[in-house]
């Protein structure tokens, strides 16, 4: 809730508002990219809202929401209406953002994570990633519960680090069947829309590629965000600083999560068109 930031002149609070509005105009131009090139080279209108598709829409949809909410809420005097409001619509965006990444990341790999892990381990991590997703929403509970604003930033606090450490669980599963698919390329042919058949090891490739990226970069997130929990946890004027930065780090690296999934749908959508071009009859 960034209480600090409004209890401290307005030095820290432009520089974090400065920082989170870059990124989030970012995001803005990554959505309109990635919604120009969809409509483009999808050959319907159903294509282009395909279910992937639309989870990957919506994470931009709800990254944009999250960012933007953030900066204004910084900048504004804090318990005011618009302060409150600001902050229930920020925890909103940001639980859906991390269940769209979860569920997008799932969808689109599943069936690399087919040729890797057993039936019963798929199952065990389907019931950690939906029960990942409910609690992600702990952190929207503890904003709108009445209490005081120190027993509400220890909720939310919890309610994060619950929702971080199954993102944590999930995301060492992603990468770790990522690195074992890259060790074990396995060629088989794999049903595409339009009725036509690529390589498993061309699509599954670029998958295994950019999700391993999105891991990484999650990987990175989670402990900057742990880092930042432990500075503010500290009172001292002294970590303002170092607080100040981490904060725009966790934001910036929003940003860096959902950028390798972007690339690779455009790469996925490109090696699907080549492959149309070439079966094209001559």
């Amino acid at each position: 809730m960034d209480i600090r930031l409004h209890e401290t002149g307005e030095e820290y609070q432009i520089e974090a508002v400065t920082s989170i509005a870059v990124v989030a105009a970012f995001s803005v131009t990554e959505l309109g990219i990635l919604g120009c090139f969809l409509f483009v080279t999808a050959p319907t209108i159903h294509d282009v809202f395909s279910l992937k598709n639309c989870m990957l829409l919506m994470l931009l949809v709800s990254q944009c929401a999250y960012l933007i909410t953030h900066s204004l809420y910084i900048s504004i005097p804090m318990w005011s209406a618009a302060s409150v409001g600001l902050n229930i619509v920020n925890a909103i965006s940001f639980a859906l953002w991390l269940i769209f990444y979860l569920c997008s990341s799932w969808t689109r790999s599943y069936e690399v994570f087919q040729t890797t892990s057993s039936v019963i381990v798929l199952k065990i991590v389907r019931i950690l990633l939906i029960f990942t997703c409910l609690i992600t929403f702990g952190p929207l509970i503890a904003v709108v519960i009445p209490i005081d604003p120190d027993s509400q930033e220890v909720a939310a606090t919890t309610a994060n680090v619950l929702a971080g450490a199954g993102v944590f669980i999930l995301d060492t599963f992603f990468a770790v069947n990522y690195l074992k698919y890259i060790f074990q390329k396995t060629v088989d042919t794999v049903k595409l829309r339009n009725d036509y058949k690529i390589l498993a090891i061309d699509l599954f490739v670029i998958i295994t590629q950019y999700g391993l990226m999105c891991s990484l970069a999650m990987a990175i997130s989670l402990g900057i965000y742990i880092a930042f929990l432990v500075v503010a946890s500290n009172d001292s004027q002294e970590n303002l600083t170092l607080y100040t930065r981490l904060l725009q780090a966790v934001d910036w690296s929003v940003f860096f999560i959902s950028f390798p999934l972007v690339i690779m749908k455009i790469k996925l959508v490109m090696l699907r068109k080549k492959k149309n071009e070439k079966e094209a009859p001559s």
